[in-house]
C-alpha cells in the first residue's frame, strides 16, 4: 500500500514543474469560497406617505427606497473557481451567487396614507388608506471567464503585473411590491425586472510577493455589456378586482461595468493555498424595479434602464492544485 502510494505521489509530481517558490505550475485549480456581499445605491422614491403630517415645508414622514436599500444587510453566498496556471498565464473561470436581499417597511394610520402627492387619487385604494406596505427585494449572480497574463513570472520578482482579458456574464433581478389597505380592501402596485447582460471586459493586476509564501493582489476590470432586460408591472385597484396597468415590456441597453478585489493568499505547501478578498461590482443603466414606477394617470408604458447599483463584499476560502 505504502509503495503504491509513493508510486502515485510521484507520477502526480511528474505531471508538473514546481517553481523556485514552491508553487506548481502548469496545474488545475479547484477553489471554494464563503461570501458576504451588500447591495447599495438607487434612485429616491418615496412610497407610502403619510398626508397627515405636512408641514409648511411640504415634507411628508414615507417608506423610501433608498431607505430600503440602505437597511438591505450584508448577504451570505458562495464562489467557486478553476484555474489553469502557468508560469506566464493563467485561465480563471468562476461562478458567484448571492442570497436574495430583502428589506420591508410599514405605515399604519388610518384614513391618512397616500402614494402619490401630486396626484393623490392615482387609484382609490392608494388615496387615503388605513395601512400601507412595501416589499423589496434584488439578487446578482455573476460568472466570468478572464485570461492574465503575466510580464514575468508570477513570483519570481517582489511585484509583478498582467493584464486581463475576459468575458463576464451577470444576471440581476429585482422586485417591488407596494401594498395599500383601505377599509376591506386591499390593492397593489407590483414591479418585476429582469438584467441578462453578457459583458466583454479588460483590466490589470498587481502583485505584491511579500514573503515566500505570502501574496497580495488588487485587481480592476471595465467593461461594456449588452443587456437584455425586462419589466413587468401590474397595479390594482378596489382589492385588485380592478386593472389599472398590467403590462410587459422589454429594452435594449449597453450598461457599464467596472469591478475591483484586493486579495491576499497564504501558501504553505505548493498545492493549498488559504485566501480572502474585498470585491466591488459597479454598474450603470440597468432596469431596476423601484425606476419602473409611474406616479401619474398616464398609461405609457415606461422602460427606464437608468439604475447604477454598487455590490461590495468578502469573500475567504481554500484552493487545491493537482
Amino acid at each position: 500500500m505504502k509503495k503504491t502510494f509513493l508510486y502515485l505521489s510521484l507520477t502526480t509530481l511528474s505531471l508538473h514543474a514546481i517553481n523556485d517558490d514552491g508553487t506548481l505550475t502548469n496545474a488545475f485549480t479547484l477553489t471554494g469560497d464563503f461570501a458576504y456581499f451588500k447591495r447599495e445605491q438607487g434612485h429616491h422614491h418615496k412610497l407610502i406617505i403619510d398626508n397627515s403630517t405636512t408641514d409648511c415645508n411640504c415634507h411628508f414622514p414615507s417608506c423610501q427606497t433608498r431607505k430600503l436599500i440602505h437597511d438591505f444587510p450584508f448577504e451570505p453566498g458562495f464562489k467557486v473557481t478553476v484555474t489553469y496556471t502557468t508560469d506566464y498565464s493563467i485561465w480563471d473561470f468562476s461562478y458567484l451567487w448571492l442570497n436574495t436581499w430583502e428589506k420591508e417597511c410599514y405605515r399604519n394610520h388610518p384614513g391618512a396614507l397616500i402614494f402619490s402627492v401630486k396626484n393623490p387619487s392615482i387609484t382609490q385604494d392608494f388615496d387615503g388608506a388605513d395601512h400601507g406596505s412595501a416589499t423589496y427585494t434584488a439578487s446578482l449572480q455573476n460568472c466570468e471567464l478572464n485570461y492574465f497574463r503575466y510580464t514575468a513570472p508570477r513570483h519570481t520578482d517582489y511585484f509583478s503585473t498582467a493584464y486581463v482579458l475576459g468575458l463576464r456574464y451577470i444576471s440581476l433581478k429585482e422586485a417591488l411590491d407596494v401594498s395599500f389597505t383601505k377599509n376591506s380592501n386591499k390593492s397593489s402596485y407590483k414591479v418585476h425586472t429582469t438584467n441578462h447582460i453578457p459583458t466583454l471586459q479588460v483590466g490589470g493586476l498587481l502583485a505584491w510577493n511579500s514573503s515566500h509564501t505570502f501574496t497580495w493582489d488588487l485587481m480592476g476590470t471595465v467593461g461594456i455589456g449588452f443587456d437584455a432586460g425586462e419589466q413587468k408591472t401590474f397595479l390594482g385597484d378596489l382589492n385588485n378586482t380592478m386593472t389599472v396597468r398590467d403590462y410587459e415590456k422589454t429594452g435594449f441597453s449597453t450598461p457599464f461595468i467596472g469591478a475591483a478585489a484586493l486579495r491576499a493568499t497564504y501558501q504553505p505547501v505548493s498545492y493549498f493555498n488559504m485566501h480572502a478578498a474585498y470585491q466591488f461590482i459597479y454598474l450603470t443603466g440597468v432596469v431596476l424595479a423601484p425606476d419602473q414606477l409611474v406616479k401619474s394617470s398616464s398609461n405609457k408604458r415606461v422602460y427606464r434602464a437608468i439604475g447604477a447599483p454598487l455590490y461590495h463584499g468578502l469573500t475567504a476560502g481554500l484552493s487545491w492544485s493537482f
